[in-house]
């Protein structure tokens, strides 16, 4: 790879980073999440699902946030506002989990 295109990859990376630093700062992390354009209804249970589909669905919830920039501070609200669903990469049940070992650690 020349100079010239590292450079250029370089500063196109650098201008990535400041777009998504003011989508975060205009909009909020919601603005930059994975799901945001995704429907909601794929991350929460359907009233009457069996296990199995919403073990699938879940599974396909967690693709969609395993790459997602601002899976932390998803994680954070949902755990803060005891949220219902997949959100942050974690179910309903996980996020029970992550309280109890935090108050553990107090």
């Amino acid at each position: 790879m020349s100079a010239e295109t590292r450079r250029y990859l370089e500063l196109r990376a650098d201008t990535e980073l400041a777009e998504q630093e003011a989508v975060r700062r205009e909009a909020g992390w919601q603005g930059l999440a994975a799901c945001r354009d995704h429907d909601v209804n794929e991350f929460y249970m359907v009233e009457r699902e069996n296990l199995s589909s919403w073990k699938r669905r879940v599974w396909a919830a967690k693709q969609v946030c395993a790459g997602c920039i601002v899976k932390s501070e998803c994680l954070e609200k949902a755990l803060k506002n005891g949220e219902h669903g997949v959100w942050g990469d974690t179910t309903e049940g996980e996020r029970m989990d992550i309280k109890r070992r935090r108050l553990v650690k107090r």
